[in-house]
């Protein structure tokens, strides 16, 4: 599938994301006019506390005839196998691109931290979140 000039094999829809986020690369390499650009005064705050200003935001697509928008859709649908809802439909991706590996010295001794205490819906919440991660294949007991 062709979008924006470019042949897109796969696509991976994060639907958790609470901010859609296009980094600045990938806006300059899809040749997006710098006109389409809006002002955004807002800052974005990692969950580390790290904090990014943004450059601004851009809506993709908003401007769609309705003819353009009935291909668009009919392109999508044709080409729905090259979607993957989880990163576990996307089988044959090298693990060493996918996965983040820390840089831990293996020599050096583990520590335990003191464990945390919570709620009784808080502990069914986190496992009920785990479990979900343990199904899809992302975490697993070590």
């Amino acid at each position: 599938m062709i979008v924006m000039g470019y042949n897109v094999k796969r696509v991976l829809v994060d639907q958790g994301s609470s901010a859609d986020i296009l980094f600045w690369e990938a806006f300059a390499g899809m040749k997006i006019p710098n006109d389409r650009l809006l002002p955004y005064t807002g800052t974005l705050v990692g969950f580390a506390g790290d904090q990014v200003m943004a450059r601004g935001n851009v809506k993709i697509g908003t401007s769609l005839t309705p003819e353009d928008e009935e291909r668009l859709v009919r392109v999508l649908k044709d080409n729905v196998s090259a979607f993957a809802w989880h990163s576990s439909d996307m089988p044959g991706i090298d693990l060493d691109f996918l996965c983040h590996k820390l840089a831990i010295d293996p020599s050096a001794k583990a520590g335990i931290q003191e464990g945390r205490k919570f709620g009784e819906e808080k502990r069914r919440a986190i496992a009920e979140e785990t479990q979900k991660l343990v199904m899809a294949g992302h975490v697993r007991e070590i």
